[in-house]
């Protein structure tokens, strides 16, 4: 992952170690403790001006700090396929490899926030160009986009679709009990 802004690249390894730099200078190898195994695959964000970076395993959420310093990670039940973050950071999009199912978290705490099927947001988009079949059930998106507004961009079996998290279903915010 690359941070323009600031010139930050970030490097997640074979061995799950995040290699972190500022420009030329090295920050450090950080053990991530992620599962990587032969069917995992990586995945690496990291926002403008590396206010966040997120790496996953395919089975696991971890946000960590420009010195490496892990601030939240989180277990999802499903196999991630795609990840992408918002520029700003506050914005983390996934996509479910098994279902196509596209979940948006909170960036900071990494709270589950919207969640819909890919090929339903597709079939709900507006078309620009006459499609003659929508892509299979089973297909999952190959590319994922978020910006800081919440407008999201996927593709599936070469169709691009461009929405909004209002198109999402939102998912009921965690309360306290009293």
């Amino acid at each position: 992952g690359l941070d323009r802004f600031m010139g930050m690249v970030a490097a997640l390894d074979g061995k799950g170690k995040l290699h972190l730099y500022q420009q030329n200078i090295r920050v450090g190898a950080f053990d991530m403790k992620l599962n990587l195994n032969e069917d995992a695959r990586p995945s690496l964000a990291i926002a403008n001006g590396g206010a966040a970076i997120f790496v996953s395993d395919g089975h696991e959420i971890v946000v960590v700090d420009t010195a490496g310093k892990v601030q939240k990670r989180l277990s999802v039940h499903y196999f991630i396929g795609r990840m992408a973050c918002s520029p700003n950071g506050k914005l983390l999009a996934t996509c479910d490899t098994e279902t196509g199912v596209i979940r948006v978290y909170n960036g900071t705490d990494l709270t589950p926030t919207h969640q819909r099927h890919a090929i339903d947001l597709l079939s709900d988009a507006a078309q620009l160009q006459l499609i003659a079949d929508l892509p299979p059930m089973s297909a999952a998106p190959g590319t994922l986009a978020i910006d800081d507004n919440g407008n999201l961009a996927f593709n599936i079996s070469g169709v691009v679709c461009v929405t909004t998290l209002k198109q999402l279903d939102a998912l009921p915010s965690p309360q306290r009990l009293l």
